[in-house]
Order: C-alpha cells, then structure tokens, then sequence
C-alpha cells in the first residue's frame, strides 16, 4: 500500500474535484465524508465556504490531495478489492481528518493497482485553524492503515 500526501497553498478546489471526478471508475465508489452533497458544484461549494473560515497567511495550506493505492491481486475478485480499499479508506479518514470535509474518487485506469484520490480541507468543518498532522503522527497512521 502507498499513501502519499501533496499539500496544496491555493484553493484550487474545483481543478482537484474536475480532475479526481474525470478519472473515476463510477460515482458509486465515491467517499463523502462531512458532506451533504453529492453534486460537484456542491462539493466545491462546500470546500470554498469551509476555507472561508481559515484565517489568511503567507504559504498557508488550503487543501490536501492524498492518493492511496494497492496493488491489484489476482487472487482476490476485483469488487472485493474495492469493499476493501474502501473499508481501508475510512479508517484512514477517522485517524487522520474525522472533522475535516474529506471528497474521495476511486481510479482504477492503471492496470496494477487500485487507488483512491481523496481531496481533504486543511481544517475542520468550520474552524478557523489548520488541522495539522506531524510527520511523526502522519507516519503513524500509515503505519496503523497498513
């Protein structure tokens, strides 16, 4: 399994949701956590009004775009790898962004694997201040997803 975390300074909400929603495999995989919508004008709405609430400053993170991904097994029906993925999904959700707006797309063009994007605010439902994970905890959660 990879996890790997990209912080994004500007809020380019819509360009993460275009681009994570034209790669799907369906819209039924999709993962909405903290959202009530399930419409992508919605979902960006959403992410805009909820980083209205974070206060401005240089360099500030507005966003995180994560991609987690596992190797396809042959030995295991594709489905059942997705039920899995999701399940492995969500707990990595309630470890690192419980209170957090959290959009999840799952991909599977790649041939070798399976892999969730997930579009994650950088604070919570409506709190002013960044949710931030250290790398020590950051690497704790991988370590606890794995």
């Amino acid at each position: 399994m990879i996890i790997k975390s990209m912080s994004r300074k500007v809020p380019s909400f819509e360009q993460l949701i275009n681009y994570m929603d034209a790669g799907a495999s369906s819209r039924t995989s999709n993962i909405y956590h903290n959202l009530y919508s399930r419409q992508s004008n919605d979902i960006h709405d959403a992410f805009i009004n909820n980083s209205a609430f974070l206060k401005r400053r240089k360099n500030g993170v507005f966003m995180y775009h994560e991609v987690i991904s596992i190797t396809r097994s042959d030995q295991i029906d594709e489905k059942a790898q997705i039920v899995i993925l999701r399940k492995v999904i969500h707990q990595y959700i309630l470890s690192r962004a419980k209170n957090n707006l959290v959009y999840g797309v799952l991909h599977d063009d790649k041939p070798d694997n399976l892999h969730y994007h997930l579009l994650i605010s950088s604070n919570h439902l409506e709190s002013s201040k960044r949710h931030r994970v250290s790398k020590a905890d950051f690497d704790t959660i991988k370590r606890n997803v794995e």
